[in-house]
């Protein structure tokens, strides 16, 4: 992670350097407090499964799904 982009109630914004691709990335540090129930967290999980396999020009690209300390998930995204 490099820095820090934006504060937000739905979670942080980071820029970082993805260390394989040596790409800027956009990583969303989502708050635990919206992944307290186990079957939405699963949910949730699984749908973005779905979208980091979509690839589409119009969209911003999901990369991976990040499960972080203390409950934290994180998106990591194309940084546009």
């Amino acid at each position: 992670i490099m820095h820090l982009l934006r504060n937000g109630r739905m979670g942080d914004i980071y820029l970082a350097l993805d260390l394989k691709d040596a790409q800027q990335v956009m990583i969303k540090v989502l708050p635990p407090h919206l992944f307290l129930d186990a079957a939405a967290r699963t949910r949730f999980l699984e749908n973005v499964g779905k979208l980091i396999e979509l690839d589409c020009p119009q969209l911003v690209r999901y990369l991976a799904v990040l499960e972080l300390h203390q409950g934290h998930i994180g998106l990591a995204t194309e940084f546009v």
